[in-house]
């Protein structure tokens, strides 16, 4: 059945704009001047259908009070009332645009519409073996009603009635939503010999190009083509190339990192890095903080089980007296003198040690020479005797 238009109909008290918006209408018009009216209804709904927020987000009020209430419930009372009014007001102009709509229309108007939904169930009925295939291998329903509108050269489904068919059939979409995403057998090329074949007809086509063209980039092409057929065929080999002495010392360092790091202890790694670092003898970083105002609390030495709970006596709470810092001060001095005095006489006594050690075996040695002398002149002197 044809659905009835409005084009080559007459309208005479009406503008250019309002014949037009007459003529366009799909349906039988019985009263334009509620039509015109339901139109401008219609757009003054939509220009206040989202409400914005103090905290600058967009509310939709084409929802249920709940829902709306639900979205704002992180703003003031205040603002929640201030939207449920906007609310009452825009539901309050859809209803008049919708009632307008419903007046100014010939009674057919519900025939034609049921006559349309008749139609597109039709049509989804006809093709929903493809239509459920096509949601199963993840199409979108935008994507879908862009190939019945090209491919399949059929009008008159819309995104509505599109997303209601996937509804009543999500149950089936969806399994084969999963067995599409698990499985790759129906893909040939997810098998070695067609892609060998694919790859082979390539070949084929760019070497009897190549001979025609002998150009460098059709030659470059031919290369790339043999280097993917070999990976193809030596996929399954395992080759490797390169210095393995890297994954070993790898290996040594884990090795390191999970054994041997556990029986040094963390702050002797520091006070060595640091003592590098700064270079000093790490014994000498170590004795200046056992013997430092802090040395309770550095773990260093002694039990430290209890220092948590001592009081701590800071020297900076502590009266200055510059005769004692004086007398400290020349202490530390005289003591770091004797201790390079020591240190040189040390070195002196391992000089002399070494000296006479050089000297006693410089003498074995000549000793040992002038005894192998003595027995050669006897050698010789038995000699002779025997000549005699």
């Amino acid at each position: 059945m044809m659905e009835e238009t409005n084009v080559g109909l007459q309208f005479s008290n009406f503008n250019e704009e309002e014949k037009k918006i007459l003529a366009d209408c799909p349906y039988s018009i019985k009263n334009p001047e509620l039509y015109l009216q339901s139109i401008e209804l219609e757009k003054a709904y939509k220009k206040i259908r989202y409400a914005k927020t103090t905290e600058g987000e967009l509310i939709d009020l084409f929802t249920t009070p709940a829902t709306l209430l639900s979205k704002a419930e992180n703003l003031s009372e205040e603002e929640q009332m201030l939207l449920l009014k906007k609310q009452r007001a825009f539901r309050s102009l859809q209803c008049k645009a919708m009632n307008a709509r419903k007046m100014s229309l010939d009674k057919t108007f519900k025939k034609n519409q049921a006559s349309k939904n008749k139609m597109i169930d039709t049509l989804l009925t006809a093709k929903k073996s493809e239509l459920i295939e096509l949601f199963g291998r993840m199409y979108t329903v935008k994507e879908i009603l862009t190939m019945i509108k090209i491919d399949w050269k059929v009008t008159g489904i819309s995104e509505v009635s599109l997303r209601q068919f996937y509804n009543s059939n999500s149950e089936e979409i969806l399994r084969l939503q999963e067995k599409h995403k698990n499985d790759y057998s129906h893909l040939r090329l997810t098998s070695k010999t067609s892609r060998i074949e694919e790859l082979t007809y390539l070949y084929q086509k760019l070497k009897r190009k190549y001979e025609t063209s002998e150009n460098r980039e059709d030659h470059k092409a031919l290369l790339s083509t043999i280097d993917s057929i070999r990976k193809e065929v030596e996929g399954e080999k395992l080759t490797i190339q390169g210095d393995l002495n890297i994954q070993l010392q790898q290996d040594v360092n884990h090795h390191v990192r999970s054994e041997l790091m556990k029986t040094i202890a963390l702050k002797e790694i520091i006070l060595s890095r640091l003592s590098s670092r700064i270079g000093i003898s790490p014994m000498k970083l170590i004795s200046s903080l056992s013997d430092s105002h802090y040395a309770k609390l550095n773990r260093l030495i002694g039990d430290t089980i209890d220092v948590e709970h001592e009081e701590i006596e800071f020297p900076s709470l502590q009266p200055y007296d510059f005769d004692v810092i004086k007398r400290k001060q020349e202490e530390k001095k005289k003591e770091e003198a004797e201790e390079k005095e020591r240190e040189k006489v040390e070195k002196q006594a391992a000089e002399i040690q070494n000296k006479d050690t050089k000297d006693i075996i410089k003498e074995q040695l000549l000793a040992k020479l002038k005894q192998n002398s003595l027995k050669i002149e006897e050698g010789k002197i038995n000699l002779k005797s025997k000549d005699i």
